[in-house]
C-alpha cells in the first residue's frame, strides 16, 4: 500500500468522527470562518483541497460562483455532499493534493485549511496549487503550527489528537515563519501571514497571490514586434510604454516601446509595474531579465532577408 492509499484509508475512518471532535471544530473554525469571509469575490471558481466534510465548504459556498471540493478520502466528500446538498454549483473530486488532475491557471482561489502540516511532501502539493491557480490567483493557506508551541503543548496536544483520531500517516511542526517561507518558495507573493488563534493550538493564516506574469515581445529589429503589441493591445491586454519615441514613416502606428527598458541591466526597478502587462524588449537583453518574475515571452520571426531590406 503507497503512503497516499494509507493516507486516504486513514483520513476515510474519520470522516463520522471529524465533525463530532470538539478539539479541531469546537474553537479553532469560528474564526477561521471569520476571517476567509471576505476574501471572496461572486465571479470567484474556488478550489478546495482536503475540503474533509466540508465545514468550511458550506460557508464559503454561497460566496463564489464556483466551488470544487476536493479530498482523497471518499468518506469525507460523502459527508461533504449532505452538508452541501442544497448547493448545485459546487462539484466534488476524490484527488490527491501533491498530483492534481485539473488544467493550468484553473481556478481563481485554492483553499485549503488544516492539511498541509499532516502531509507527506506539503512542498509538492504548494507547487501544485501554484500551477492551477490563474496568474494573480489567490491561496488562501490554513495550518496548525505546532513549532510556534511550549514542548508540553505539542505533548498535550499530541497525546488529545492521538486519543481521538490515532496517529497521523504524516506531521509537520511549522512555525508560522516556516510555514510562510514555504508558500513563498513556490512562487507566491504573501499579502497576509499571521496566526489567527493560539488556543486551544496556534493556527496559521497565510494569504498569498500568484504573481500575474509579465509579456514579454521580442526578437530582433525590424522583427514585427510592434505588430504584435499593436495586436495585443486590440486584444485588450495593457501595455508598458511611454511614447517617447514617436511613430515615424518606417513605423506609422507607432513603436511601443518603454524607454527604461534600454537599463535594463542597471535599472530593473520598472518590472514591478509590468506585471500583467505587455512590454516589448529586444533579443539582446533578454539575458538582463531577474529571476524574480514570471513571464510569457512572445519571441517574433522573420527572414533575415526581410530584415535587412
Amino acid at each position: 500500500m503507497t503512503k497516499a492509499e494509507k493516507a486516504a484509508r486513514y483520513w476515510g475512518k474519520l470522516a463520522n468522527a471529524y465533525d463530532e471532535s470538539q478539539l479541531l471544530a469546537g474553537s479553532t473554525y469560528p474564526p477561521i470562518i471569520e476571517k476567509i469571509k471576505g476574501e471572496f469575490r461572486p465571479h470567484d471558481r474556488l478550489l478546495e483541497v482536503g475540503a474533509g466534510t466540508g465545514i468550511l465548504s458550506v460557508q464559503v459556498a454561497p460566496l463564489v460562483a464556483h466551488v470544487t471540493c476536493t479530498d482523497f478520502a471518499p468518506e469525507m466528500l460523502g459527508k461533504a455532499k449532505t452538508k452541501l446538498a442544497g448547493f448545485d454549483h459546487v462539484e466534488y473530486r476524490v484527488e490527491t493534493a501533491t498530483a492534481l488532475s485539473f488544467e493550468d491557471n484553473s481556478f481563481d482561489v485554492v483553499l485549503c485549511c488544516n492539511v498541509l502540516h499532516q502531509m507527506v511532501d506539503p512542498d509538492v502539493a504548494v507547487g501544485e496549487f501554484h500551477r492551477v491557480l490563474r496568474p494573480g490567483g489567490k491561496l488562501l493557506a490554513i495550518t496548525l503550527t505546532m513549532g510556534d508551541m511550549s514542548l508540553w503543548a505539542k505533548v498535550r496536544t499530541g497525546i488529545q489528537y492521538a486519543v481521538r483520531f490515532g496517529i497521523p500517516p504524516a506531521s509537520h511542526s511549522f512555525k508560522l515563519s516556516t510555514f510562510s517561507q514555504l508558500i513563498a518558495d513556490a512562487g507566491f507573493d504573501i499579502a497576509e501571514s499571521e496566526l489567527v488563534t493560539q488556543e486551544p493550538f496556534p493556527t496559521a493564516y497565510v494569504s498569498a497571490v500568484k504573481p500575474e506574469a509579465i509579456t514579454i515581445v521580442s526578437g530582433l529589429p525590424r522583427s514585427g514586434t510592434s505588430m504584435m503589441m499593436a495586436m495585443l493591445e486590440a486584444g485588450g491586454m495593457q501595455l508598458l510604454v511611454d511614447n517617447i519615441r514617436t511613430a515615424d514613416k518606417d513605423n506609422l502606428k507607432g513603436y511601443y516601446e518603454f524607454e527604461r527598458v534600454k537599463r535594463i541591466q542597471h535599472d530593473q526597478s520598472w518590472l514591478e509595474d509590468a506585471r500583467g502587462k505587455a512590454v516589448k524588449i529586444i533579443s539582446e537583453l533578454l539575458k538582463h531579465l531577474p529571476q524574480d518574475y514570471t513571464y510569457k515571452v512572445i519571441f517574433m520571426r522573420r527572414k533575415m532577408e526581410e530584415i535587412l531590406a
